[in-house]
Protein backbone atom coordinates (compact mmCIF):
# COMPACT_ATOMS: atom_id res chain seq x y z
CA UNK A 1 0.00 0.00 0.00
CA UNK A 2 2.96 2.42 0.94
CA UNK A 3 4.94 1.70 -1.74
CA UNK A 4 2.18 2.66 -4.39
CA UNK A 5 3.14 6.11 -5.30
CA UNK A 6 -0.27 6.89 -7.55
CA UNK A 7 -2.31 6.01 -4.25
CA UNK A 8 -1.01 9.41 -3.50
CA UNK A 9 -1.89 11.17 -6.46
CA UNK A 10 -4.47 13.44 -6.60
CA UNK A 11 -5.62 13.67 -10.62
CA UNK A 12 -7.23 17.02 -9.90
CA UNK A 13 -3.36 18.74 -9.21
CA UNK A 14 -5.15 20.36 -5.85
CA UNK A 15 -2.43 20.70 -3.34
CA UNK A 16 -4.19 21.12 0.15
CA UNK A 17 -1.26 21.33 1.87
CA UNK A 18 0.54 23.73 -0.51
CA UNK A 19 -2.54 26.15 0.87
CA UNK A 20 -1.94 25.20 4.27
CA UNK A 21 1.57 26.15 4.08
CA UNK A 22 0.37 30.26 2.34
CA UNK A 23 -2.39 30.41 4.67
CA UNK A 24 0.65 30.39 8.10
CA UNK A 25 3.20 31.91 5.85
CA UNK A 26 0.54 34.95 5.09
CA UNK A 27 -0.01 34.55 9.08
CA UNK A 28 3.68 34.99 9.83
CA UNK A 29 3.95 38.00 7.58
CA UNK A 30 0.90 39.81 9.09
CA UNK A 31 2.56 39.46 12.55
CA UNK A 32 5.96 40.51 11.88
CA UNK A 33 3.77 43.63 10.09
CA UNK A 34 1.58 44.34 12.97
CA UNK A 35 4.01 44.00 15.43
CA UNK A 36 7.15 45.74 13.90
CA UNK A 37 9.13 47.68 16.35
CA UNK A 38 7.48 46.21 19.37
CA UNK A 39 8.46 43.04 18.93
CA UNK A 40 12.26 44.01 19.52
CA UNK A 41 10.76 43.43 23.78
CA UNK A 42 11.12 39.81 24.62
CA UNK A 43 7.68 39.82 26.44
CA UNK A 44 5.67 40.98 23.08
CA UNK A 45 8.10 38.77 20.41
CA UNK A 46 6.69 35.99 22.82
CA UNK A 47 3.25 36.73 22.90
CA UNK A 48 3.11 37.52 19.15
CA UNK A 49 5.09 34.42 18.85
CA UNK A 50 2.93 31.95 20.85
CA UNK A 51 0.20 33.39 19.07
CA UNK A 52 1.28 32.99 15.42
CA UNK A 53 2.65 29.75 16.75
CA UNK A 54 -0.90 28.49 17.82
CA UNK A 55 -2.47 29.85 14.46
CA UNK A 56 -0.70 28.24 12.24
CA UNK A 57 0.08 25.06 14.19
CA UNK A 58 -4.08 24.53 14.33
CA UNK A 59 -3.99 25.46 10.02
CA UNK A 60 -1.48 23.01 9.22
CA UNK A 61 -2.42 19.69 11.75
CA UNK A 62 -5.91 21.28 12.17
CA UNK A 63 -5.87 19.87 15.81
CA UNK A 64 -5.61 21.08 19.19
CA UNK A 65 -2.71 19.47 20.12
CA UNK A 66 -1.09 21.23 17.04
CA UNK A 67 -1.90 24.63 18.03
CA UNK A 68 -0.49 23.91 21.80
CA UNK A 69 2.84 22.85 20.25
CA UNK A 70 3.01 25.90 17.74
CA UNK A 71 2.07 28.27 20.48
CA UNK A 72 4.89 26.68 22.76
CA UNK A 73 7.35 26.52 20.28
CA UNK A 74 6.71 30.01 18.88
CA UNK A 75 6.96 31.90 22.30
CA UNK A 76 10.16 30.33 22.68
CA UNK A 77 11.73 30.95 19.56
CA UNK A 78 10.46 34.57 19.45
CA UNK A 79 12.05 35.26 22.73
CA UNK A 80 15.20 33.32 21.98
CA UNK A 81 15.10 35.76 19.00
CA UNK A 82 14.98 39.03 21.01
CA UNK A 83 18.41 38.16 22.51
CA UNK A 84 21.06 40.45 21.28
CA UNK A 85 24.42 38.81 21.00
CA UNK A 86 24.23 36.53 17.58
CA UNK A 87 26.35 33.88 18.23
CA UNK A 88 24.10 32.99 22.09
CA UNK A 89 21.29 33.68 19.55
CA UNK A 90 22.37 31.20 17.85
CA UNK A 91 23.67 28.60 19.98
CA UNK A 92 20.78 28.71 22.14
CA UNK A 93 17.84 28.66 18.89
CA UNK A 94 19.98 24.98 18.42
CA UNK A 95 19.64 24.25 22.22
CA UNK A 96 16.14 24.97 22.55
CA UNK A 97 15.76 23.95 18.95
CA UNK A 98 16.67 20.21 20.02
CA UNK A 99 14.43 20.65 23.30
CA UNK A 100 10.94 21.40 21.28
CA UNK A 101 11.53 18.43 18.88
CA UNK A 102 11.64 16.02 22.05
CA UNK A 103 9.08 17.67 23.77
CA UNK A 104 6.39 17.71 20.75
CA UNK A 105 7.52 14.34 19.27
CA UNK A 106 8.69 15.24 15.95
Amino acid sequence: MFNNPLSYTDPTGFNAEFDKQLISLGVAILSVVLCGPACANAGIAAGVGAAVGAITGYVMTGTFKGAMQGAFSGAIFAAVGSIGNYTARVITSAVVGGDVQCLTGR
